[in-house]
């Protein structure tokens, strides 16, 4: 199994389909350089993704795709450096899918990388995503709607106010580089 898996889980609207871009535009690269980005294209990140969720499959689903996370996972398991997963639909796992995540990495070292952005720009993201996927709704309007659902912070992604990661290797902050530059505790 690879010795580190960088697991990179988005959110969503943070710029993970441009990152995505340059990564697949750079798989040789990368992988020249010990770090593998498994699999034959991006979409198959998308496809592992629901895997992980257990989010269900239509008739029209190919083997290929519904196979796209165990081919991920045999890629993996036999490299011997880093490899690198990258989808923001990670960030809608329940904590015992990512818990099942972890298990199936080990023994890597698993990291969890988390893109953000500031609020505004992500509610402005995510209603122009609204509006490209044929909703009406003015951005006036947009968001206004209450709910006493205290699971998704976002309809689209599933995203839980009250994830938590499962795993007690799991750390968050800065990664270690950065916190000494900054000379901050570690």
């Amino acid at each position: 199994m690879a010795e580190r898996v960088y697991l990179h889980i988005g959110l969503p609207k943070t710029a993970t389909t441009y990152l995505q871009r340059i990564l697949w535009e750079h798989q040789d690269q990368m992988r020249g350089e010990g770090l593998l980005l498994p699999g034959a294209a991006r979409r198959e990140h998308l496809w592992a993704s629901r895997i992980v969720r257990n989010e269900a499959f239509d008739a029209s689903v190919t083997e290929a795709q519904s196979t796209a996370w165990d081919r991920m996972l045999l890629e993996m398991a036999d490299w011997p450096g880093r490899a690198l997963v990258s989808h923001e639909f990670f960030a809608a796992a329940s904590a015992e899918q990512a818990q099942r995540v972890v298990e199936q990495l080990a023994p890597a070292e698993v990291h969890v990388v988390v893109t953000a952005r500031e609020p505004l720009g992500l509610f402005a993201a995510s209603w122009q995503e609204a509006l490209k996927n044929r909703e009406t709704t003015p951005m006036a309007d947009y968001g206004r709607d209450e709910s006493d659902d205290e699971r998704p912070l976002n309809h689209r992604s599933g995203i839980s106010a009250s994830s938590r990661c499962p795993h007690d290797r799991a750390r968050t902050g800065p990664c270690p580089r950065t916190a000494a530059r900054r000379g901050a505790p570690r």
